[in-house]
């Protein structure tokens, strides 16, 4: 039996979430995050100052929790497109298994 790793369960997860439509991206994360309907937010490291810098300040203004992902969270793989810097969940029990996951590999809000 293979053991699968929590990088790859979150990695799992972001992809029945994104096949199951409670996964905001682009404009439509930034509007769904000021009608403060996204219940948390991952973003990548690797994204533009500019484009953390806004996501982060929406985050807190609206106090809608972040988290900082490195490249063992391939985004774009999990989602099958290109090109993804950040994801907003919408509040269900899958998006709480995967907050649950990104606590125990350790990346806490931002």
């Amino acid at each position: 039996m293979v053991k699968i790793d929590n990088y790859q369960k979150l990695q799992n997860l972001t992809g029945i979430s994104k096949k199951a439509n409670n996964i905001y991206f682009g404009e439509s994360l930034i509007k769904m995050i000021r009608e403060e309907r996204v219940f948390f937010v991952i973003i990548k490291k690797s994204a533009s100052a500019n484009f953390f810098k806004m996501i982060s300040q929406k985050c807190f203004h609206y106090n809608i929790p972040l988290y900082s992902v490195d490249e063992n969270i391939d985004l774009d793989k999990a989602t099958g497109m290109f090109n993804v810097n950040a994801l907003g969940f919408k509040k269900n029990q899958l998006s709480k298994k995967i907050l649950e996951i990104l606590q125990e590999v350790g990346l806490y809000e931002q």
